[in-house]
């Protein structure tokens, strides 16, 4: 229909990791000001255990977890980290009461480089939160499976319909943290199957044929196999709530015809509880324009989308929400259309 996956990587890398990627989550920390020791006694502020794809760490393999303030990425270094004990475990006894963001990474390929504040993160790693403190046993899952579920809210004959738009997993080898292109992914709402297959364009896992199915309110389920990295199969849950409503257009009204090539105003009523918006400019089955993280009104340049005297341009207004943590990802939107000519 259209390329919402582009759309909906953009909105978790803005939303779930910042605007510096995985070295700027760790970028400027100074050795001097952190305090790296083990700890394995029940913590006053923040406790809990590191665990990886549901189980122990194994045995010989390092993991760490980290205490922001803040988002990770937008450039704020750690309140606090700590490589967690052999039993996953890890304490926060000093971090004062608030509201914090954990970072958890397991040392998967064995490099050891979380040791030295300021390397980069290499390996599988989860951001949650945000977290109240004081608590204990909070859980913190490393996987070596990411996925997203993607659903658009659009309308169709008869009225609004609701489709499966994205089904994506990466998978890493949880052995060395390559990535693996011949493992076997099965995604599930919990009636139907859909299959996926490596695709090099993607560099993950996607559906083996063209998505045609009603999004489900509920869970689905990646469930990952292989003769050596995963024998015993992994599973993982992304919680998807599809979206029921779309953006309104108030202007320009569809059909509209101007008398001139000109730079289009577009007006629109964001879509309930959603916290995002694209426009996109289509020629045919052509995308000639794309703006993202925007508010309405909204300026569509006509140098910008290439407007011509005598063409028909389709404009589309997305709105999306997205919802699960940096392994597991929710991405719901709604989309509205609207024909305009020169």
């Amino acid at each position: 229909m259209r390329d919402l996956k582009a759309i909906f990587a953009a909105l978790v890398v803005a939303a779930l990791v910042g605007c510096g990627g995985n070295d700027a989550i760790i970028d400027g920390w100074d050795a001097g000001q952190l305090d790296a020791a083990q700890r394995d006694a029940a913590a006053v502020g923040l406790s809990g255990t590191l665990t990886l794809n549901h189980d122990a760490i194994p045995d010989g393999v390092k993991g760490w977890v980290f205490v922001y303030d803040q988002a990770p990425g937008v450039g704020t270094p750690p309140v606090a980290y700590m490589q967690v004990a052999a039993s996953g475990a890890w304490s926060f006894p000093e971090v004062a009461a608030g509201s914090y963001y954990l970072l958890g990474a397991v040392d998967v390929n064995r490099s050891g480089e979380y040791d030295t504040p300021g390397s980069a993160l290499a390996d599988p790693f989860v951001i949650v939160g945000p977290q109240p403190a004081p608590a204990a046993g909070v859980a913190i899952d490393v996987l070596t499976v990411r996925a997203m579920v993607g659903s658009t809210r659009f309308a169709g004959t008869g009225g609004d319909h609701t489709r499966l738009t994205l089904l994506w997993a990466s998978v890493l080898d949880p052995r060395n943290a390559n990535a693996m292109t011949d493992a076997t992914v099965v995604a599930s709402d919990g009636t139907s199957q859909f299959p996926l297959a490596f695709s090099s364009t993607d560099v993950a896992y996607v559906p083996a044929t063209a998505l045609s199915a009603a999004a489900v309110d509920g869970t689905y389920t990646f469930t990952v196999s292989h003769p050596l990295a995963y024998q015993t199969p992994l599973a993982v849950e992304v919680a998807h709530q599809p979206l029921l409503a779309r953006p309104t257009i108030s202007s320009p009204a569809d059909q509209h015809h101007f008398g001139a090539v000109q730079d289009v105003q577009v007006t629109w009523e964001r879509a309930a509880t959603t916290s995002d918006s694209l426009v996109e400019v289509y020629e045919g089955t052509t995308r000639v324009y794309k703006a993202e993280a925007i508010t309405s009104p909204f300026t569509i340049p006509a140098s910008g989308a290439g407007f011509t005297a005598g063409h028909t341009y389709r404009i589309s207004v997305i709105d999306a929400r997205y919802g699960g943590d940096t392994n597991l990802i929710s991405l719901e939107a709604g989309v509205s259309d609207i024909t305009i000519s020169f």
